[in-house]
């Protein structure tokens, strides 16, 4: 029993661990935003470029950060909101494909069923990698999805 104490207090630790790196990542697309939308709120406001940056490459954000001019910045985050859509049309694919292969051998499947199943699938494929993305849209099968792509 005093073997597996440690294990028990580490594990809540571990998890908060995790959330204070996902707050940090978020701040600092907050923070960047804010001096950006400071320093160019007639091009670029706040809430535009909050959405573009946190959909936004971190390479295209470091970019960003040691650019002074307004309009190429708003040039740049132009570039993530690009990024973003081919994204969105990644997971409409990978949606389409989940609905074809999985919701269809739910018996009795009806087309409200087939609106949630793509609806939920697209909030969460906004966090998935581009390989899952990617096997998710080209997986032959149900089990394929699962086992091979990590659903």
């Amino acid at each position: 029993m005093k073997k597996s104490l440690p294990i028990i207090f580490l594990a809540p630790t571990i998890l908060l661990l995790g959330c204070a790196t996902d707050i940090s990542q978020n701040g600092s697309c907050e923070s960047k935003c804010e001096s950006i939308s400071n320093m160019c709120s007639e091009v670029l406001p706040y809430e535009q470029c909050k959405g573009e940056c946190d959909a936004c490459d971190p390479a295209i954000m470091d970019e960003i950060n040691d650019e002074e001019d307004c309009e190429k910045i708003k040039e740049k985050m132009s570039q993530c909101a690009l990024v973003s859509e081919e994204g969105s049309s990644d997971c409409d694919a990978a949606c389409n494909n989940y609905n074809n292969q999985c919701l269809t051998l739910v018996p009795n499947a009806n087309q409200q069923l087939f609106d949630q199943g793509y609806e939920s699938c697209m909030s969460e494929c906004a966090g998935w990698s581009g390989e899952k993305v990617q096997c998710m849209s080209t997986a032959q099968d149900c089990p394929s999805m699962t086992e091979v792509c990590g659903l």
